[in-house]
């Protein structure tokens, strides 16, 4: 939430990265997991919900927690 004060990163990306990132366990998974975040990044590009840099940030964002999470978790 920190950065949404200079930038509206996209949460629905952060979060579908954060999911794929914390529970793939396989490489099939994580495939399935990657189109899932791409598809989610796609539409709000798509919708003009978000720019891409904001698209990009979030999907930063939520895998660097997901990974975190993996980490340390």
């Amino acid at each position: 939430m920190a950065a949404n004060r200079f930038v509206k990163s996209s949460l629905h990306v952060a979060f579908a990265a954060f999911c794929a990132t914390s529970l793939v366990l396989t490489p099939a998974a994580s495939i399935v997991a990657a189109m899932g975040v791409s598809s989610i990044a796609w539409s709000r590009l798509v919708l003009k919900r978000h720019t891409l840099v904001e698209v990009t940030l979030g999907g930063l964002i939520g895998a660097a927690a997901g990974l975190a999470l993996r980490l340390w978790g």
